[in-house]
């Protein structure tokens, strides 16, 4: 069953083996790996049955499970998956258990809220610091790097690259120089490409009408949504759908 959650996932591999498919991208889970899927993103389980695994589930925007300047988007470049070795795992592993012992006696007090916090926290700096990653800044330009992360969070609204640019404090022009700099490609083809990109979550994940679908994103007319994902997905939205029902 495909799933997309408004939280976030580290799933901890201890033994055996499977595969889990993330936006459409078969990922081959094995022993001392850990991933992380996003909100958001659409992932389907396919394991075998004698896989062994933690999920550590934690909301979306809790600031202690994030490492500054370490943002994730699609197309960024923060790490998102790991093979640790066993001396790491076990860090890993212990970590996970300590979440665990005191979600078992959390009493929704202030202390409780902060202790499993903290707990998160630093399971996810062990995570990057194993990675060598921790403190490493993003090699992307940083331009580039809010104007993803805004768009991000305002896609829905369709926003054009004018409006992200004020709202960001820059011109236009930066916004399409960091963005070719980064991808090869202009602000409004970034733009476009992760709205068209969860378009493609929705249409190949839900049975919600089309209609619906295009509504959700300001679409008002079924013809111009039409045309949006036909000249950014190569097919009609029917088509999408249809297509998405064979890439699990």
């Amino acid at each position: 069953m495909r799933h997309r959650h408004d939280f976030h996932q580290l799933i901890v591999c201890g033994s055996g083996r499977g595969v889990h498919h993330v936006d459409f991208e078969p990922i081959e889970m094995r022993p001392r790996r850990v991933l992380h899927v996003h909100p958001g993103q659409v992932h389907e389980y396919q394991f075998d049955p004698d896989f062994d695994a933690h999920v550590v589930a934690f909301r979306a925007g809790l600031a202690r499970a994030t490492m500054p300047g370490q943002e994730w988007f699609p197309g960024s470049d923060v790490t998102v998956m790991w093979d640790l070795s066993t001396d790491d795992f076990v860090t890993i592993r212990d970590a996970v258990r300590a979440i665990r012992r005191e979600q078992s006696r959390f009493d929704g007090s202030a202390a409780s809220v902060m202790l499993i916090e903290g707990l998160l926290a630093v399971l996810v700096a062990r995570l990057h610091q194993h990675a060598g990653d921790a403190t490493t800044p993003s090699a992307l330009p940083e331009a580039y790097v809010r104007y993803c992360a805004f768009v991000e969070a305002h896609f829905r609204e369709r926003p054009s690259v004018a409006s992200c640019a004020r709202e960001l404090g820059y011109s236009t022009r930066t916004l399409d120089r960091a963005c070719h700099t980064a991808v090869g490609r202009s602000a409004k083809a970034v733009l476009d490409e992760r709205i068209a990109n969860d378009i493609t979550r929705l249409l190949a994940r839900t049975s919600v009408p089309i209609g619906h679908v295009g509504a959700a994103f300001g679409f008002t007319d079924p013809s111009s949504f039409s045309k949006f994902v036909t000249r950014h997905l190569g097919s009609p939205p029917s088509a999408i759908r249809a297509r998405g029902a064979g890439l699990w």
